[in-house]
């Protein structure tokens, strides 16, 4: 995979990547600004949004060390470990100070850490691990941008089907929309197979299908 392509299957996590200061570059490496990007970012999650990323760090796929044993590796062999550490800590302190003035106990810190350990190295690690890495993270930021466009029950819905553990990734909240708007039959359907092992994705279309 060129470095081309693993760009474009990066996060944005600001509307522009931030400008890296000397400093940061000294702190976090050759993914400053990527980093200082998230950095600066955190800060500005709701509530809800930290509170739902927390939730889906909890989410047994996430358990899985794959990911951040592979991004360790590749940061000790790219000579980033002093970065890694810089970067995973600074997140992790500012999350969890934000958490704190919040009044919330959830794995945002932890969703902080991964996505800045995915950031350091996201030019060195499969596409694969950087998304395990910021999924949870990134959930949080999606929700921030949908919710001023989607229905009133958009925060239940999803806090809803994360009981289920159907929430894991960015585009499973355009799903919870959809099944918020879905009928009655069509939703316990889709909770009946997502309790069978399915996907969100995949329990909706099949309860759409069956609907019918």
């Amino acid at each position: 995979m060129s470095k081309a392509e693993a760009g474009m299957k990066l996060m944005r996590w600001l509307p522009q990547i931030a400008r890296a200061s000397d400093g940061d570059k000294w702190l976090y490496g050759s993914q400053a600004a990527r980093v200082r990007s998230l950095l600066d970012f955190l800060p500005t999650m709701s509530e809800d949004a930290v509170r739902l990323s927390g939730d889906v760090r909890y989410v047994p796929k996430f358990y899985n060390q794959t990911a951040h044993l592979d991004a360790y590796d590749a940061a000790y062999d790219a000579e980033r470990g002093n970065a890694a550490w810089n970067a995973t800590q600074d997140a992790w302190d500012i999350m969890g100070d934000r958490a704190t003035k919040l009044g919330i106990e959830s794995g945002a810190s932890d969703a902080a850490f991964d996505a800045a350990l995915g950031e350091v190295v996201n030019d060195f690690i499969r596409p694969d691990v950087y998304r395990d890495l910021t999924s949870p993270l990134a959930v949080g930021r999606a929700f921030d941008v949908l919710r001023p466009r989607s229905p009133e029950n958009f925060l239940s819905v999803v806090r809803g089907l994360g009981e289920w553990d159907a929430i894991q990734q960015p585009s499973d909240l355009l799903l919870a929309r959809r099944f918020g708007a879905s009928p009655e039959e069509v939703r316990d359907i889709t909770l009946g197979l997502i309790a069978d092992g399915k996907s969100l994705d995949e329990a909706l279309q099949i309860a759409r299908t069956m609907a019918r």
